[in-house]
């Protein structure tokens, strides 16, 4: 269960106006008592739980304030009615069918909007309820409600999850409350996307699609008196920004101006839209009526006479022949399997220099940015700590000064999001984090790692256009700090217990295209473990590292892990030395067959030892060599009595005798 929350103060902007809406004692008492509250104060109105036995017990809100006519009432008390309500302020829906869907779906298929969602009083086990209130740009009036509310809810995903009844434009809701025998399953949560602009769903208002990228200190209608020129400067500053001409941006601060409760003079709009255009000419003297002058671009074309004048760089590595320079690369793996805690272990190595599981060594100390967008601070200590706990202090003084972290856990910000018009776009995100990076911190940073991308991208991530521009964006981070950029991202449902390759990456395949190196770290099963390594016990967890997409040169041979009691990662070192021959030896045995047979149908990486057919003709003969396998010229190999016996113990009768002697 979620106590009220305390959120960020950027969250609430710069100007936070008061809301108004109703209070009601209870669901029979049927007048209302008007108030007015900030964003600020309403989500702790919202979050706040009430722990109450009986439903009727509870208090109710309408989000509306009612009209002229009832505002007049004596003791600002008034009747609930349809014909009474002036303006809505806020839009509830009510969703007693969630159609198999988690809390936490609800939360994330809402996440691009600014609203609260709890669990009601009557949620239970067998039946998901939930109540999600929405803010707005703007309130609506009553002649618009119907139209917003249906529209929106279609856009948003809800149409098929809410209850119909709540488009009833007086009713009252509970507050977030719960009776204490279910007080285990309460919920609540606060999204920070973006308040609802409800001219994107009623024809009355002229409203351009840009307002969508309007900062909270702007959002239509809600700037007040005192703050209209500051929240005018920066829109003209960001339509620039998007490209706009003069004219475009003109028009477009009209209708911002027009939208106004209390608008600003004609005149004194102009003033402030020519006085931003005057400053950014004067800064970007190369911009022409907003754009860049084509005639300015020098397009940079490249004889093969000259690459062929110098011979080429050696490809150059962060930890060698695993992890390149000034690449984008992707590690996927199901949630729980110890993705975060590899992605955090690489970061250690190349800050501090020493090797990747004792194969892979880092060519320097390096500096290294870890944006962690699930875990905070606190948990990120607790799994450095384990991590460090059996190192030398050199190692340990390296990590404390190469290795930077950013805790997202608690915010939103995206790299890529879409507008409620038009194609996914770039966020300033990425440009203001290396920003800050350089002026905070500075020097040369060789790696950033990205915890997960879905964490930080928009847009829909089934959507080749989506995915290819949140590349785009981890590309912009590699060119600004001219370094290697690792996410980290979930595999579908497919995936899991499914064999290793590109297709079991989540989302489009756009995503896996884009970049240039892709790890896939997948945990055994039982039934793995049982196949591939007969009854041999084995106490700890153990998965698979697979190299399934790289652009310069060969894979890796697939890497066995295992995970410590405490959580840590470590190269797999409980198998018997013999155990690939063991391997080699049961596969014999179950299906015999001829030498030449045999290495056509397992030689190859990519096929069940991992070996090559020259490596595993050499094995063949390593056996034959024991004694353990009788090697025919043309007919079926035959496992010895000794190689049975090596099958069950991992050594032969002689070489116990030896041993034993």
């Amino acid at each position: 269960m979620v106590a009220a929350l305390a959120l960020p103060s950027s969250f609430y902007g710069s100007v936070d106006p008061k809301v108004a809406f109703t209070l009601y004692s209870s669901l029979t008492n049927s007048t209302g008592e008007s108030r007015a509250s900030t964003t600020q104060e309403l989500i702790q109105l919202f979050t706040t739980p009430i722990e109450a036995q009986e439903k009727k017990d509870v208090i109710l809100f309408g989000p509306y304030s009612f009209n002229r006519e009832q505002r007049r009432a004596i003791n600002r008390e008034h009747r609930r009615a349809n014909k009474n309500v002036g303006r809505i302020t806020l839009l509830s829906y009510d969703i007693d069918n969630a159609k198999s869907k988690t809390f936490d779906e609800v939360v994330d298929l809402l996440k691009v909007h600014q609203c609260v969602i709890h669990t009601t009083h009557s949620n239970c086990s067998e039946q998901l309820k939930v109540r999600v209130i929405f803010f707005l740009t703007r309130s609506i009036a009553p002649d618009e409600y119907s139209a917003v509310w249906l529209k929106f809810a279609f856009f948003a995903g809800l149409k098929d999850l809410i209850d119909p009844a709540c488009k009833d434009i007086s009713r009252a809701y509970f507050l977030f409350s719960y009776p204490s025998e279910r007080k285990n399953l309460a919920r609540c949560f606060v999204n920070l996307g973006a308040p609802v602009n409800p001219d994107l769903y009623v024809k009355k208002r002229s409203v351009s699609p840009l307002s969508a990228f309007l900062p909270k200190a702007t959002d239509m209608a809600l700037v007040k008196e005192g703050g209209r020129n500051s929240a005018l400067a920066t829109l003209v500053g960001r339509f620039i920004s998007q490209g706009l001409t003069t004219k475009q941006t003109l028009e477009e601060a009209t209708k911002w101006n027009d939208s106004l409760e209390d608008p600003l003079d004609d005149d004194e709009v102009r003033r402030t839209h020519d006085s931003i255009w005057k400053t950014h000419l004067r800064n970007h003297p190369e911009a022409i009526d907003g754009a860049v002058s084509r005639s300015k671009i020098d397009y940079s074309f490249v004889r093969a006479f000259d690459l062929l004048s110098t011979p080429p760089v050696p490809r150059r590595y962060l930890l060698d022949q695993f992890l390149m320079e000034r690449v984008v690369s992707l590690l996927i793996a199901p949630g729980g399997t110890g993705k975060s805690m590899l992605s955090l272990l690489i970061a250690v190595c190349v800050a501090s220099g020493i090797s990747l599981f004792d194969r892979f060594p880092a060519t320097a100390p390096r500096k290294v940015l870890f944006i962690s967008g699930e875990d905070d601070l606190e948990e990120l200590k607790r799994r450095l700590f384990k991590i460090l706990e059996s190192e030398l202090d050199e190692v340990r003084a390296l990590v404390a000064q190469n290795l930077v972290f950013m805790d997202f856990a608690d915010k939103f910000e995206l790299f890529t999001e879409k507008p409620p018009h038009g194609e996914v776009r770039i966020t300033e995100v990425p440009e203001l984090l290396v920003e800050g990076l350089m002026k905070q911190i500075g020097g040369e940073f060789a790696l950033v790692i990205v915890d997960p991308a879905a964490r930080f991208r928009g847009g829909d991530e089934n959507l080749a256009a989506d995915a290819t521009r949140f590349v785009q964006a981890l590309q912009l981070i590699r060119d600004r700090l001219s370094c290697a950029v690792l996410a980290v991202h979930h595999v579908n449902k497919a995936a899991r217990g499914a064999a290793s390759g590109q297709n079991n990456a989540r989302g489009s395949s756009a995503f896996i295209d884009g970049v240039r190196l892709v790890y896939e770290l997948a945990a055994l099963s039982e039934q793995e473990i049982a196949k591939r390594y007969g009854s041999l016990n084995i106490d700890t967890q153990l998965l698979n590292l697979t190299c399934i997409k790289t652009n310069y040169g060969r894979r890796i041979e697939p890497l066995l892990l295992e995970r410590r009691e405490n959580g840590t990662l470590a190269a797999a070192s409980r198998l018997p030395e013999n155990l690939q021959l063991t391997l080699i030896l049961r596969e014999i045995k179950t299906c015999p067959m001829s030498k030449s047979a045999f290495k056509e149908k397992y030689g190859g990486s990519e096929k069940k030892f991992g070996i090559s057919e020259k490596v595993l003709l050499r094995k063949i003969d390593e056996l034959q060599e024991k004694g353990l396998l009788n090697v025919p010229s043309r007919s079926s190999m035959m496992v010895t009595r000794n190689g049975e016996e090596f099958i069950t113990n991992g050594q032969s009768g002689k070489e116990r005798e030896r041993s034993e002697s």
